[in-house]
């Protein structure tokens, strides 16, 4: 069985705890970072979010709360981050891992499909704006996160095929998607037999 940690060799990082859904405390985090020296010369120099939670219910039964629960760490976290980039200077990479369910959806899952397409939309809408920003929807890591072995059987049952990749698989999409020429949303492809 392949580990999903085995495979990642990280950057040099910092993790700062905050409530990312909190515009003040998103920003009072960035810049701890900068002072205490994040990054090469004390300085941020990427951004990668990839929050977020599930909340199903069909759409009869979805409450607001149901909603908000999926958005506040998604939608809300990500505008809040892109509101405190320009306090870091200039930064290579803002990254918001979204989800392949933004472009497919899956049942009862509305909210978390509104979530990711949100996401996508706040990476178009920034480089728009000529700010760097990339939209990442990978399909779930088997074993890992959202990627447990209940979620892949049944969204394997909704799109009538495989519906995960490998730990290998992602690193390796992930390092393609995350090279500097790329800034588009990337949707890896499976070949279903």
């Amino acid at each position: 069985s392949e580990s999903f940690a085995s495979t990642v060799r990280p950057p040099r990082a910092m993790a700062l705890g905050c409530d990312v859904s909190d515009a003040s405390e998103v920003k009072a985090a960035l810049q701890a970072s900068v002072s205490t020296g994040a990054g090469a010369g004390g300085r941020v120099r990427g951004l990668l979010h990839a929050a977020g939670t599930s909340s199903d219910r069909t759409i009869r039964t979805m409450s607001a709360a149901n909603v908000s629960k999926v958005l506040a760490p998604k939608v809300f976290a990500a505008w809040s981050l892109r509101a405190s980039v320009s306090t870091l200077g200039s930064v290579e990479s803002f990254v918001l891992v979204s989800s392949v369910s933004a472009a497919l959806g899956t049942v009862g899952a509305a909210n978390y499909a509104l979530a990711n397409a949100a996401l996508d939309a706040l990476s178009c809408c920034s480089r728009a704006n000529a700010a760097v920003a990339s939209s990442l929807q990978p399909l779930p890591v088997f074993g890992v996160g959202m990627g447990d072995e209940a979620t892949i059987q049944r969204l394997a049952a909704d799109m009538e095929g495989p519906f995960s990749l490998t730990a290998t698989q992602y690193v390796a999409w992930l390092r393609a998607a995350l090279a500097p020429a790329c800034r588009w949303m990337l949707l890896p492809v499976i070949a279903l037999s």
